[in-house]
Protein backbone atom coordinates (compact mmCIF):
# COMPACT_ATOMS: atom_id res chain seq x y z
CA UNK A 1 0.00 0.00 0.00
CA UNK A 2 2.68 2.36 0.98
CA UNK A 3 4.49 1.45 -2.41
CA UNK A 4 1.38 2.44 -4.29
CA UNK A 5 0.27 5.30 -2.01
CA UNK A 6 4.26 7.04 -3.05
CA UNK A 7 4.05 6.15 -6.93
CA UNK A 8 0.44 8.28 -6.84
CA UNK A 9 1.71 11.24 -5.24
CA UNK A 10 4.56 11.22 -7.17
CA UNK A 11 2.35 11.17 -10.04
CA UNK A 12 0.05 14.01 -8.94
CA UNK A 13 3.75 15.87 -8.53
CA UNK A 14 4.99 15.07 -12.18
CA UNK A 15 1.40 16.38 -13.65
CA UNK A 16 1.43 19.33 -11.49
CA UNK A 17 5.04 20.20 -12.04
CA UNK A 18 4.17 19.77 -15.86
CA UNK A 19 2.47 22.34 -15.81
CA UNK A 20 4.70 24.96 -14.38
CA UNK A 21 7.94 23.40 -15.27
CA UNK A 22 10.42 26.54 -16.72
CA UNK A 23 13.78 25.92 -18.47
CA UNK A 24 16.48 25.14 -15.90
CA UNK A 25 14.03 24.03 -13.21
CA UNK A 26 14.65 21.23 -11.18
CA UNK A 27 12.08 18.80 -10.00
CA UNK A 28 10.13 18.71 -6.79
CA UNK A 29 11.46 16.27 -3.93
CA UNK A 30 9.38 14.80 -1.90
CA UNK A 31 9.90 15.13 2.21
CA UNK A 32 7.60 12.41 3.29
CA UNK A 33 6.33 13.21 6.85
CA UNK A 34 6.61 10.75 9.25
CA UNK A 35 5.96 12.08 12.47
CA UNK A 36 3.34 9.72 14.46
CA UNK A 37 4.13 7.20 11.83
CA UNK A 38 4.83 3.61 12.89
CA UNK A 39 8.68 2.62 12.42
CA UNK A 40 7.93 -0.02 9.98
CA UNK A 41 6.14 2.21 7.56
CA UNK A 42 8.74 4.28 7.71
CA UNK A 43 11.01 1.50 6.86
CA UNK A 44 8.56 -0.05 4.39
CA UNK A 45 8.74 3.87 2.41
CA UNK A 46 12.85 3.96 3.03
CA UNK A 47 12.68 0.40 1.47
CA UNK A 48 10.82 1.74 -1.49
CA UNK A 49 13.55 4.33 -2.23
CA UNK A 50 12.18 7.01 0.14
CA UNK A 51 15.36 8.69 1.50
CA UNK A 52 13.73 12.42 2.69
CA UNK A 53 11.65 12.39 5.45
CA UNK A 54 10.22 15.12 7.89
CA UNK A 55 10.17 15.12 11.61
CA UNK A 56 8.80 16.84 14.21
CA UNK A 57 10.07 14.87 17.33
CA UNK A 58 14.27 14.02 17.82
CA UNK A 59 14.75 10.52 16.19
CA UNK A 60 16.92 8.77 14.14
CA UNK A 61 16.33 5.16 11.44
CA UNK A 62 18.18 4.14 8.42
CA UNK A 63 21.46 4.78 7.17
CA UNK A 64 21.00 7.03 4.05
CA UNK A 65 17.60 8.70 5.65
CA UNK A 66 17.65 12.17 5.36
CA UNK A 67 15.55 14.21 8.12
CA UNK A 68 13.87 17.37 7.73
CA UNK A 69 13.11 18.85 11.11
CA UNK A 70 9.66 20.63 10.94
CA UNK A 71 8.69 20.66 14.19
CA UNK A 72 8.71 23.60 16.73
CA UNK A 73 12.01 24.15 17.82
CA UNK A 74 13.00 24.18 21.84
CA UNK A 75 15.95 25.76 23.30
CA UNK A 76 16.78 22.93 26.12
CA UNK A 77 17.10 20.60 22.88
CA UNK A 78 18.94 22.48 20.32
CA UNK A 79 21.69 20.83 20.54
CA UNK A 80 19.92 17.05 20.79
CA UNK A 81 18.57 18.28 17.73
CA UNK A 82 21.66 18.92 16.25
CA UNK A 83 22.73 15.41 17.03
CA UNK A 84 20.63 13.78 15.49
CA UNK A 85 22.41 11.02 12.70
CA UNK A 86 21.46 11.93 8.94
CA UNK A 87 19.81 15.64 10.15
CA UNK A 88 19.55 17.15 6.45
CA UNK A 89 17.63 20.26 6.86
CA UNK A 90 15.79 22.51 9.77
CA UNK A 91 12.52 24.48 8.24
CA UNK A 92 11.06 26.21 11.23
CA UNK A 93 13.97 28.88 11.99
CA UNK A 94 12.04 31.91 13.07
CA UNK A 95 14.31 33.32 15.58
CA UNK A 96 17.81 34.61 15.81
CA UNK A 97 18.06 33.10 19.28
CA UNK A 98 17.29 29.93 17.97
CA UNK A 99 19.67 30.57 14.81
CA UNK A 100 22.87 31.51 16.78
CA UNK A 101 22.22 28.35 19.22
CA UNK A 102 21.91 25.71 16.69
CA UNK A 103 25.20 27.70 14.79
CA UNK A 104 27.09 27.18 18.07
CA UNK A 105 25.93 23.52 18.57
CA UNK A 106 26.13 22.33 14.86
CA UNK A 107 29.84 23.94 14.53
CA UNK A 108 30.89 21.12 17.22
CA UNK A 109 29.35 18.43 15.52
CA UNK A 110 30.28 18.66 11.45
CA UNK A 111 32.43 20.77 9.25
CA UNK A 112 29.86 21.47 6.29
CA UNK A 113 26.96 24.06 7.01
CA UNK A 114 23.59 22.55 7.81
CA UNK A 115 20.89 23.97 5.65
CA UNK A 116 18.11 25.89 7.06
CA UNK A 117 14.69 27.79 6.25
CA UNK A 118 13.21 30.73 7.87
CA UNK A 119 9.88 29.79 9.16
CA UNK A 120 7.30 32.86 8.37
CA UNK A 121 3.86 33.30 9.60
CA UNK A 122 1.97 34.04 6.67
CA UNK A 123 -1.54 33.43 8.22
CA UNK A 124 -1.35 35.63 10.96
CA UNK A 125 -2.46 33.28 13.87
CA UNK A 126 -1.40 33.31 16.97
CA UNK A 127 -1.25 29.92 17.86
CA UNK A 128 1.42 29.06 14.78
CA UNK A 129 5.17 29.47 15.00
CA UNK A 130 7.16 31.86 12.57
CA UNK A 131 8.45 35.35 11.92
CA UNK A 132 6.21 37.84 10.86
CA UNK A 133 6.47 38.79 6.82
CA UNK A 134 7.43 42.56 8.01
CA UNK A 135 10.79 41.12 9.76
CA UNK A 136 11.70 38.41 7.59
CA UNK A 137 14.43 40.55 5.66
CA UNK A 138 15.79 41.13 9.23
CA UNK A 139 16.02 37.51 10.68
CA UNK A 140 17.38 36.94 7.18
CA UNK A 141 20.52 39.45 7.19
CA UNK A 142 20.50 38.67 10.92
CA UNK A 143 21.12 35.03 10.43
CA UNK A 144 23.12 35.17 7.53
CA UNK A 145 25.85 37.80 9.18
CA UNK A 146 26.08 35.36 12.54
CA UNK A 147 25.66 32.28 11.61
CA UNK A 148 28.80 30.94 9.72
CA UNK A 149 27.79 27.13 9.98
CA UNK A 150 24.07 27.73 8.90
CA UNK A 151 23.24 28.10 5.27
CA UNK A 152 19.67 29.59 4.71
CA UNK A 153 17.83 28.15 1.23
CA UNK A 154 14.35 28.98 1.74
CA UNK A 155 11.56 30.06 3.36
CA UNK A 156 8.52 27.78 4.43
CA UNK A 157 4.72 28.29 5.94
CA UNK A 158 2.00 26.28 7.37
CA UNK A 159 -0.89 28.11 5.56
CA UNK A 160 -4.94 28.11 6.81
CA UNK A 161 -6.76 25.02 6.53
CA UNK A 162 -9.51 25.24 4.02
CA UNK A 163 -9.16 27.18 1.72
CA UNK A 164 -11.09 27.54 -1.31
CA UNK A 165 -9.13 27.57 -4.37
CA UNK A 166 -12.60 28.10 -6.82
CA UNK A 167 -12.88 31.41 -4.94
CA UNK A 168 -8.81 32.81 -5.03
CA UNK A 169 -5.45 31.53 -4.80
CA UNK A 170 -4.52 30.77 -1.09
CA UNK A 171 -3.72 33.91 0.18
CA UNK A 172 -0.66 32.63 2.21
CA UNK A 173 1.17 30.90 -0.97
CA UNK A 174 1.17 34.36 -2.66
CA UNK A 175 2.16 35.77 0.54
CA UNK A 176 5.50 33.29 0.44
CA UNK A 177 6.44 33.97 -2.78
CA UNK A 178 5.72 37.65 -1.98
CA UNK A 179 8.54 37.13 0.80
CA UNK A 180 11.07 35.48 -1.68
CA UNK A 181 10.34 38.05 -4.05
CA UNK A 182 11.27 40.95 -1.18
CA UNK A 183 14.46 38.52 -0.38
CA UNK A 184 15.33 38.98 -3.68
CA UNK A 185 15.34 42.48 -4.25
CA UNK A 186 16.91 43.33 -1.21
CA UNK A 187 19.53 41.12 -1.50
CA UNK A 188 20.46 41.00 -5.21
CA UNK A 189 18.94 37.19 -5.08
CA UNK A 190 17.65 35.08 -7.92
CA UNK A 191 14.40 33.16 -7.08
CA UNK A 192 15.74 30.06 -7.34
CA UNK A 193 18.53 30.50 -4.68
CA UNK A 194 15.72 30.59 -2.08
CA UNK A 195 13.43 27.72 -1.94
CA UNK A 196 9.57 27.71 -0.53
CA UNK A 197 7.99 24.93 1.52
CA UNK A 198 4.16 25.48 1.61
CA UNK A 199 1.01 23.60 0.59
CA UNK A 200 -1.15 20.62 2.36
CA UNK A 201 -2.25 17.58 0.84
CA UNK A 202 -5.77 18.98 -0.53
CA UNK A 203 -3.74 22.24 -2.41
CA UNK A 204 -0.37 20.85 -3.23
CA UNK A 205 -1.17 20.72 -6.99
CA UNK A 206 -1.76 24.70 -6.16
CA UNK A 207 0.81 25.20 -4.45
CA UNK A 208 2.98 24.34 -7.28
CA UNK A 209 1.34 26.48 -9.58
CA UNK A 210 2.32 29.50 -7.33
CA UNK A 211 5.87 28.23 -7.93
CA UNK A 212 7.10 25.82 -5.00
CA UNK A 213 9.17 22.48 -5.68
CA UNK A 214 9.21 20.35 -2.10
CA UNK A 215 6.41 18.30 -0.87
CA UNK A 216 6.27 17.47 2.86
CA UNK A 217 3.73 14.09 2.81
CA UNK A 218 2.06 13.13 6.01
CA UNK A 219 -0.41 10.21 5.20
CA UNK A 220 1.90 8.18 2.39
CA UNK A 221 1.20 4.98 4.49
CA UNK A 222 -3.15 5.29 3.79
CA UNK A 223 -5.25 6.34 1.00
CA UNK A 224 -5.19 10.10 2.21
CA UNK A 225 -2.60 12.77 1.98
CA UNK A 226 -3.62 15.57 4.99
CA UNK A 227 -0.87 17.40 5.35
CA UNK A 228 1.36 17.95 1.50
CA UNK A 229 4.17 21.13 1.42
CA UNK A 230 6.32 22.10 -1.02
CA UNK A 231 9.63 22.71 -1.20
CA UNK A 232 11.69 24.37 -4.35
CA UNK A 233 15.63 23.43 -3.77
Amino acid sequence: MISKNLADVARRIDEAFALVVRPGQRPPLLVAVSKEKPVECIVEAYSCGQRHFGENKITSLCPEIKWHFIGRIQSNKIRQLASVPNLHMIQTIDSAKHALALDVAWQSICSNPLSVMLQVNTSGEEQKSGVEPSQLLELYKTVNATCPHLTIVGIMCIGRYGHDHTVAPNPDFLELVACRQLLCDNLGLKPEDIELSMGMSADFEHALLDSTRQHRCADWDNNFWRTFSLTEL
